[in-house]
């Protein structure tokens, strides 16, 4: 479970759990070790919370969300005809969710959300946290940052909100 160790880092740096993370999801992997890790540490005593989930992904087909949009805690069969991978949204594509199971049971039992976002958006975010912070982030990892947005516009929160930032553009040598 390495994606544990994110939980971990989080804590660490802000002294306990957030009130809500976000984070990209393909097969739902990371979010469920996140949420492993916030459970394991909630469960010693270690933070007085386990964050809201929040999950992030593309519209053009992920079993996940697409699920959670149905109102399902099991993952539902999607329409393959709708799946549509992009170089924008290949990471977030996913027909058969490795972890959806597991995914959908950490977003339902922290009270958490899930989001769909269009490619347009998902690039538009990362220029601009390229621009705002000078991180390059991959469009699919700012779908979190996109989460966030749409999460804090919904919701009341009683503390800090964290986007998890999971790939990076790389320059090509000229």
């Amino acid at each position: 479970d390495a994606y544990s160790a994110i939980a971990r880092e989080i804590v660490e740096q802000l002294g306990d759990a957030p009130a809500a993370i976000a984070i990209p999801v393909g097969n739902g992997t990371t979010l469920v070790g996140i949420y492993n890790g916030f459970r394991r540490m909630y469960k010693a005593g270690d933070t007085t919370r386990i964050p809201r989930i929040i999950a992030a992904s593309t519209i053009h087909v992920n079993q996940l969300v697409y699920s959670w949009l149905m109102g399902s805690i099991d993952p539902l069969p999607v329409n393959t005809y709708l799946a549509r991978e992009t170089p924008v949204n290949e990471p977030l594509v996913a027909i058969q969710s490795l972890n959806a199971k597991e995914a959908l049971m950490a977003i339902y039992h922290s009270e958490g959300v899930a989001y769909a976002y269009m490619d347009d958006e998902m690039v538009e975010m990362s220029l601009l946290l390229r621009a705002v912070e000078g991180v390059n982030a991959l469009p699919a990892s700012s779908s979190s940052l996109l989460a966030v947005r749409d999460f804090l516009s919904r919701e009341q929160v009683d503390g800090p909100v964290v986007a998890v930032i999971t790939g990076r553009w790389r320059r090509e040598k000229q």
